[in-house]
């Protein structure tokens, strides 16, 4: 079993995918089948902020 870092990297990539598009904003109708909807877009709020 992967690690649950692993698995949103892994995801990110998947939604990267079928958005074609690394927009985040692109990315909120891509999410997780098993991620609800409200959690997937503060992980891409997260992901968009400058480090």
């Amino acid at each position: 079993m992967d690690r649950y870092s692993d698995q949103l990297c892994k995801d990110m990539d998947q939604a990267i995918k079928v958005a074609n598009s690394r927009n985040y904003e692109d990315l909120r109708a891509h999410k997780p089948r098993r991620m609800k909807a409200k959690i997937w877009n503060e992980l891409i709020n997260i992901w968009k902020t400058p480090k």
